[in-house]
């Protein structure tokens, strides 16, 4: 064994084992319910960097406890006493910080806000990482240890989903901070006499400080920041793991998305009330009104299916506050099937606010479910008349992370297909996307997707399918554009009917069929050599993302660019920050002197390859559940529960088969290689098959779902403290590096994940995933071997 210092090793008790589990799960709750805020007050571009700036707190407090922590045994009690008590307060006080510099950095542009967030958002996940660190660095039996650290971690996870169903997200956020107090209610059990003492004060202060924030006028602003909204017109904000919804009165004419003739009736004031979701979408419920009043809805660009189709059936992707349904009455629709994967927007359709919409969601042939679209038609199998899907792009980061959004799953290849397969004969598929000759970017994009849906079904002559109109937007310089689709080519009569409404209303017409062959649209319909590569697919769910090829058909900085830019640099500044606070810090401190067993480069690959392995693959089950789940609160509650307790399990085996006296580098070996053939077939399994499974009942899916990410989950949590023990046992250098290292990976892999997953597809991040794994199998192989007549690292590591 080397003869670097030595720190001898205690047992934990009880108590310090249940701190541990509770500061990681005010730890986890604090990052998910952080992206939840971001996405709310800001937008989801900004919402997946949560992942990146927990774990760069996490492990540069780590990194400051290897270097400045006393390795006094009487002095680490106290200190993880008082380390919960600052994470608890700095919960809170970094949160009220934030908003009131909101105003002030969005001023001084995206980049400088990203940037000084980034270091405020980190500072409670530093005093995280100094407890967690502590624990499983200064007690024997770190297996168990981190077991009850992922424990507690996993229990956050629905617990987030029930806080968010109850109570607000700031609110939330205290429960969090509250967690990490009663956290150091444990940590000062485990001292006795004044220590003990001290450690119930701090606890009481960490509580205090929580239940302070509640009365602060900081939190009243976090829960209802959106800029632009007069605070007097709010008269609800609701919460969900999905999304806030923000409910504003207003009165006025019929709110139309498209510029709309006037006329006296219709320019009446109704009462309406505007939705507004997460920080930057919108949508509408209109109030009881007469039908003359109601006219300017009849003649919105988005009515235009019902008005080729009346008298028929329905189905709405995405009703929001129900504009879409009533479009349907109006047009006396016989069956009307409308999905929302919101709960808070059903319950105000069906509950809240039903005398004031008039009770929409009982008119006879309506039915409202809260579902996950796609899913919820391929299980019933039903052919309508119309289908529509009307400017579904909430951006709302669904918890996990900015790109896994609740409406990609809508826009891909394999969802256009799905939906002419589910349309009657003369059916008409209506998506209607921003955009017009000017800005063609989106409007494109669904053409290129119908375009290949055509091909799979083999129909020829797609132009006489496809109809495109577009409209000025009412509130905005943009228009609406509305891509008509049907199997049968449409009849003179249809194409007649467009025409007359693009000289009564004001549309104007991209595509019709032998008539208008306006570029790049037609282009982008017919020439059968024109297929973008990057076309949103299952495997690359991401419609809005920056994608090169189908941006570069934008003259404006559109959301996409916007979104690469920020994604990148958000990468390159978690690089440099890693680089200059943890790797390099650690290096200097610890890195020179270490002398692990079995070699410096071999243990730094190793911790290296784990760190990454294992992000990538999370992020990639997350991203890809999402859409089998068909629920993105279900998909981000099971995954990460599952995950995070199954490594928890594995990583409690792992220390009891080192207790029966199996070989380390045995068990390390057996774990690497499994968790990277599980997660190979895992991610070919589900790149194959991923919708199959999305057609079973919820319960089959979420069982099915769960067992994928349990098997490969609990042999992931074998390697790293596998890994301490055989590179670095009783080591506090070595062992010090091998966390800056692992958490610099994890921190970076995070951002790597998005960027990956956007530009080569779910399935590739997670076959990198386990090829990291397989990268760990070599260190371990190119381990130094002893000299002849010393005891082998891994014979004396058991």
């Amino acid at each position: 064994m080397s003869n670097q210092e030595s720190t001898a090793l205690r047992k934990p008790t009880p108590a310090l084992a249940a701190g541990l589990a509770l500061c990681s799960m005010s730890m986890m709750l604090l990052e998910l319910v952080m992206t939840r805020l971001y996405s709310a007050s800001t937008g989801y571009h900004f919402a997946f960097m949560i992942v990146s700036i927990a774990m760069f707190g996490l492990t540069l407090g780590a990194l400051y406890t290897m270097a400045f922590a006393s390795k006094n045994d009487d002095k680490t009690e106290p200190l993880l006493s008082l380390s919960a008590c600052l994470f608890a307060a700095a919960i809170p006080t970094a949160a009220g910080l934030q908003v009131l510099a909101f105003k002030p950095l969005v001023s001084m542009g995206a980049f400088a806000w990203i940037f000084v967030n980034f270091l405020l958002s980190a500072i409670p996940f530093f005093f995280a990482g100094i407890v967690i660190c502590k624990c499983l660095t200064s007690y024997e039996q770190v297996g168990k240890l981190y077991s009850a650290d992922l424990l507690g971690a996993a229990i956050a996870c629905p617990l987030l989903v029930y806080l968010l169903s109850v109570v607000s997200g700031p609110n939330t956020l205290i429960a969090s901070g509250i967690i990490a107090a009663i956290a150091c209610l444990m940590f000062a059990l485990t001292m006795s006499g004044e220590n003990r003492n001290k450690g119930i004060i701090q606890a009481m202060i960490g509580i205090a400080v929580c239940v302070g924030w509640i009365f602060s006028p900081t939190q009243e602003i976090s829960s209802k920041q959106i800029p632009g909204i007069d605070a007097s017109t709010i008269e609800a904000v609701k919460w969900s793991p999905i999304s806030r919804i923000i409910v504003a009165k207003f009165v006025g004419p019929a709110l139309t998305w498209a510029t709309v003739p006037e006329s006296k009736e219709a320019t009446k004031p109704i009462p309406q009330k505007g939705l507004y979701i997460d920080s930057g979408a919108f949508t509408v419920m209109t109030g009881k009104a007469t039908p003359e009043e109601l006219l300017p809805i009849k003649q919105d660009i988005t009515a235009v299916a019902n008005r080729l189709r009346p008298g028929n059936s329905l189905f709405v992707i995405g009703v929001g506050g129900g504009r879409d349904i009533l479009t349907g009455r109006l047009f006396e629709q016989k069956k009307i099937d409308g999905l929302e994967v919101n709960p808070v927007l059903v319950g105000l359709l069906k509950k809240q606010y039903a005398e004031f919409n008039g009770h929409l969601a009982e008119q006879p042939g309506v039915n409202i479910v809260n579902d996950e679209a796609r899913n919820w038609l391929s299980r019933s199998g039903n052919q309508y008349g119309i289908i529509q899907c009307s400017l579904v792009d909430t951006y709302a980061a669904s918890t996990s992370g900015a790109f896994v959004l609740t409406e990609n799953s809508l826009y891909t290849k394999e969802a256009v297909l799905h939906y002419l397969k589910h349309l009657e004969p003369k059916g008409v598929l209506s998506l209607l996307r921003w955009g017009n000759e000017q800005e063609p970017q989106q409007l494109t994009r669904l053409l290129y997707l119908t375009k290949d849906a055509f091909a799979k079904l083999r129909i020829g002559n797609i132009d006489k399918h496809v109809m495109l109109i577009c409209a000025p937007y009412r509130l905005g310089d943009i228009s609406v554009g509305n891509m008509l689709v049907s199997k049968e080519e449409f009849s003179k009569a249809d194409i007649d009917l467009i025409q007359t409404l693009c000289k009564d209303l004001g549309y104007k017409a991209l595509l019709l069929p032998d008539l208008v062959k306006l570029e790049p649209f037609y282009k982008a319909l017919t020439d059968q050599n024109d297929k973008p590569s990057d076309l949103p697919s299952e495997d690359r769910p991401f419609f809005f993302s920056p994608a090169t090829e189908l941006t570069a058909q934008s003259k404006k900085a559109e959301g996409g660019a916007g979104g690469l830019a920020l994604v990148l640099f958000t990468l390159l500044l978690t690089i440099i920050l890693v680089a200059f606070t943890i790797v390099a810090p650690a290096w200097i401190k610890f890195g020179k002197s270490a002398k692990p067993d079995g070699g410096f480069f071999q243990s730094a690959g190793y911790f290296l390859s784990i760190g990454f392995g294992f992000i990538l693959i999370e992020v990639g089950l997350i991203e890809r559940l999402s859409m089998i789940l068909g629920n993105p609160t279900m998909s981000l509650s099971l995954v990460l529960f599952v995950l995070l307790l199954a490594s928890g399990s594995g990583s409690y085996a792992a220390q009891h088969y080192l207790n029966k006296g199996v070989p380390r580098i045995q068990l390390m070996r057996i774990s690497l290689l499994i968790s990277a053939l599980l997660g190979a077939v895992l991610a070919i399994i589900l790149y194959l098959t991923g919708m199959e499974l999305a057609l079973l009942e919820l319960f089959p899916r979420a069982a099915l779902s769960a067992v994928m990410v349990a098997l490969p989950g609990f042999f992931m949590g074998w390697a790293f403290p596998l890994g301490l023990g055989f590179f670095g046992e009783n080591q506090f250098e070595a062992r010090s590096w091998f966390w800056a290292v692992n958490g610099g990976a994890t921190v970076c892999g995070s951002v790597l994940a998005a960027v990956l997953s956007i530009e080569f597809g779910i399935c590739i991040t997670m076959l990198l995933g386990t090829a990291c794994y397989l990268l760990a199998i070599l260190c371990v192989a190119l381990v130094v071997k002893p000299a002849a007549g010393e005891p082998a690292a891994a014979a004396a590591q058991t």
